[in-house]
C-alpha cells in the first residue's frame, strides 16, 4: 500500500481480509480515505467498481486465484 501512494496511484480497491494490510499501508503513506476502498468478495468488489470506474480509466487488476478475481472481471466485461 506505501508503494502505491507512492506511485500516485488515484484509487485502491482491495478483496478479501488478507488484503487489508495493504489498503492500510495506502493510508499510513498518504492516500486519503476517498482513494481507498475494501471488499470482502468479487462480486462485491465489481459492484464498489461499476460505482468508482470512469470511462477512460485504466485498471489493474493484482491478485490470487483464492480471491476469485476472474469472476469480477467477467463481471464487469459483461460475460456472465
Amino acid at each position: 500500500g506505501r508503494h502505491l501512494a507512492a506511485l500516485d496511484i488515484d484509487l485502491v480497491l482491495t478483496v478479501g481480509k488478507l488484503a487489508l494490510h495493504i489498503l492500510d499501508g495506502a493510508v499510513e503513506a498518504g492516500m486519503s480515505s476517498r482513494q481507498v476502498f475494501s471488499a470482502q468478495d468479487a462480486l462485491t468488489a465489481a459492484t464498489q467498481l461499476r460505482g468508482l470506474a470512469q470511462d477512460g480509466d485504466l485498471v489493474l487488476v493484482k491478485a490470487s486465484r483464492g480471491v476469485g478475481l476472474e469472476r469480477m472481471i467477467q463481471i464487469l466485461e459483461g460475460v456472465s
